[in-house]
């Protein structure tokens, strides 16, 4: 990597990052399934100045349920059940080892010795964060946040089976396939009286 690669993906960690305690602030305030509606209805407005990339439809709108409605709706909703931002923004990270389970079985990729023992670190970190959010009465967040990163370990299946193509691009068109199902069910669960009341929740 060149240090200009190096500069550029420490300033997406950085970024990246910063949206977490943003968000945990946020989710004070909006419920989180309108938060997820909220947050993908201002991507996909760059539809319009951003060009479709050269992907069918069908797996746009499957990475965007994956990787949108899947992993943010559920990372938010367990900040809203005991997990925090910190909390959150590494255990979502968890998909890197999902996503090389799936790799492994579907695009039968190899798994080498350090893998194999990353893997083995993780699970033990993650039983011991179980064991003592559970006791806390936090099980329901753990369970939530690794289902998001499940959905995410998927979505980069999905987007690894695309090849080559505009990321940006695939980033602002799959987010058509969020804002519907997630106002939707906003509508149905967090509504409390009128749809008026959600969007008084934005501040």
């Amino acid at each position: 990597m060149t240090p200009r690669d190096v500069a550029l993906a420490v300033l997406a960690a950085l970024i990246w990052g910063a949206t977490f305690p943003i968000s945990a602030l946020a989710l004070m305030e909006t419920p989180p399934i309108f938060f997820t509606f909220l947050r993908f209805a201002a991507a996909a407005a760059f539809v319009l100045v951003v060009p479709r990339p050269a992907v069918p439809w069908r797996r746009l709108l499957l990475v965007g349920l994956l990787l949108g409605a899947g992993q943010y709706g559920l990372m938010f909703l367990s900040m809203t059940r005991g997990i925090s931002a910190g909390l959150a923004s590494l255990l979502v990270h968890t998909q890197a080892f999902f996503t090389i389970l799936i790799a492994m079985v579907v695009f039968a990729e190899p798994l080498r010795s350090r893998q194999v023992f990353a893997i083995g670190l993780a699970v033990i970190g993650l039983a011991l964060l179980v064991v003592q959010r559970a006791e806390a009465g936090e099980a329901l967040g753990i369970v939530l946040i690794l289902l998001a990163a499940l959905c995410g370990a998927c979505g980069n299946g999905v987007l690894k089976s695309l090849g080559k193509v505009d990321m940006l691009g695939v980033a602002v068109w799959m987010s058509l396939a969020v804002p519907l199902p997630m106002l939707a069910l906003s509508l149905v669960l967090e509504a409390e009286g009128t749809p008026a009341e959600l969007f008084r929740t934005i501040s």
